[in-house]
This record gives C-alpha cells, sequence and structure tokens, in this order.
C-alpha cells in the first residue's frame, strides 16, 4: 500500500480542470461552491482535496465524503496549493494522463450516481463524490503496471474481469481502492462504497446502491462497450423495489453530465 500512496500522489489533474480551479479562486467574486463543482469533475483533484481535509478530520474535525465541504474546511489558498502541485506534472512531455476512458467514465458515474441518490433519500454531492471515485482502484492497476492494465482492457470480457484483475494484480480494482482511501482516513460510508459497488445490490449501503445504479446508467448512456460488469439498470431498480422509472433517471442523468461537461468543455 505504500506504493499505491505513491502512485496516488502522482495522479495528474486534468490540464483544463485544473486551468480552470485556478483562474476561479483568484476571483474574489466566484463562490465556494462554484469552486468545488469544478474541482468535482476531476478525480485526482478530488482525491487529493479530501485525503487532506480528512486528515484534518483525525484532529477532531468531523470526517468528510463531500468535496464542497473539503473545500470549504481548507480555504481557497489550500486548494490552489493542492491545484498546482496536482498539475505541475502536465508541463512533462511525458505525462500519462491515465486509462483511456477512466475520466468520462468517472463523471457519467458520479452524475448517475448523484440522481439515483435523490430517489433514494441520499446526498446527491456524497453520491456524486463516491461514483466519482468508485474505480479509483482502476487508476492503482493502470499506473502501477500499465502493460497488465492494457490487456486487461483489451480482453473486453466484463463477465471475467474481477477474475483477471485478481490474477494479474491480487486484488480487484474495488478492493484496491477501497484500501487505499481507508489508508487515507476517507470515511467509512465511501469505503464500503467503493469496496462494494460490485456486490449484490440488496446487501450494501444506501449510497453504494446509489453508485451501482449509476454506473447501470452510465453504460446506457455510453457508447463504449462495457470493460467491467454492469447489472442492467432495471435488473438493479427491480431488486430494490424501485418503481420501475430507468427512462426518467436517464433523462435526468444526462441533463446533469451535460451540464459538467459545458463546464469543464471537456470530458477527456
Amino acid at each position: 500500500m505504500d506504493s499505491v500512496d505513491d502512485l496516488l500522489r502522482r495522479m495528474p489533474v486534468r490540464p483544463l480542470v485544473a486551468q480552470r480551479v485556478l483562474e476561479s479562486v483568484g476571483d474574489p467574486e466566484v463562490s465556494l461552491a462554484a469552486v468545488a463543482t469544478m474541482v468535482s469533475m476531476d478525480p485526482g483533484l478530488s482525491t487529493r482535496l479530501l485525503r487532506l481535509a480528512n486528515s484534518s478530520a483525525r484532529a477532531g474535525r468531523e470526517p468528510t465524503v463531500s468535496v464542497e465541504r473539503a473545500v470549504r474546511m481548507l480555504g481557497m489558498q489550500t486548494v490552489r496549493a493542492v491545484v498546482a502541485a496536482g498539475a505541475f506534472p502536465l508541463f512533462r512531455d511525458d505525462v500519462d494522463l491515465g486509462p483511456q476512458g477512466f475520466w468520462g467514465h468517472a463523471l457519467g458515474v458520479a452524475a448517475g450516481a448523484a440522481t439515483a441518490a435523490s430517489v433514494l433519500g441520499e446526498s446527491p454531492e456524497e453520491a456524486f463524490t463516491v461514483g466519482l471515485l468508485h474505480d479509483i482502484g482502476t487508476a492503482i492497476q493502470h499506473y502501477s503496471d500499465p502493460g497488465a492494465h492494457a490487456a486487461l482492457e483489451a480482453a473486453r470480457d466484463p463477465a471475467t474481469r474481477i477474475e483477471r484483475e485478481r490474477a494479474s494484480f491480487g486484488a480487484d480494482h474495488a478492493r484496491l481502492g477501497s484500501e487505499a482511501v481507508a489508508r487515507w482516513g476517507f470515511p467509512k460510508p465511501l469505503v464500503d462504497a467503493i469496496r462494494d459497488h460490485h456486490g449484490s445490490p440488496g446487501a450494501v449501503s444506501r449510497l453504494t446502491q446509489a453508485v451501482m445504479i449509476g454506473e447501470a446508467i452510465a453504460a446506457r448512456i455510453d457508447d463504449g462497450a462495457p470493460t467491467e460488469p454492469a447489472r442492467p439498470l432495471e435488473t438493479i431498480l427491480g431488486r430494490l423495489r424501485i418503481p420501475n422509472r430507468p427512462e426518467a433517471l436517464i433523462r435526468d442523468t444526462e441533463r446533469r453530465y451535460e451540464r459538467l461537461v459545458s463546464l469543464a468543455e471537456t470530458t477527456r
């Protein structure tokens, strides 16, 4: 896990997100909520700020899953410093921005999870954060052994993905991600949701269910072939006895996603 810590510290921030946040924190008129929205569009940046905020929590503050609360706890100057440090590797020609499609998938699941949270009675903001970070273990696999991870992606067999990850890395991406964020002091609900997002819908927390629904929605709105297992949206809704409204959930997610993409101008 020491090597995992190092890998996540070096996970770069997307250039446009870094630029937008740095511009915003220098504007005296900008709100903390607006800065938090921009931070929330990048898994690497969200992870850094949540880690720092939850390190402060060990000194007596309450742990947080919310990126907006983390931004409020840390303040604009700290956010500026963290973003600048995360963006620094982008000046190198050989920077690796992560697995292909990782950023767009993370944002799609986050949007879907936030939509589902409203139906489940959970916090959309917290569900968005967990959705954004749910596959952080995939990034760990990519950065630790790009060749082995590329072979997993090339196979494109979702049904056997988890078993193949365990064979290649000794653990699947859900376990790797949950152990990493647990080591960093993230709140238990976030750790559990990352660990369990490929589990049985009826045996996990509501927050985890929101992520599972978000992943199912993202699979419906994404044109690319899935590389990891995702239950059909109707199956999850049926298991959870949620009134069958898949098209409404998809429409709400698409609107949320389009607003985010419009703000960021890119999901790559």
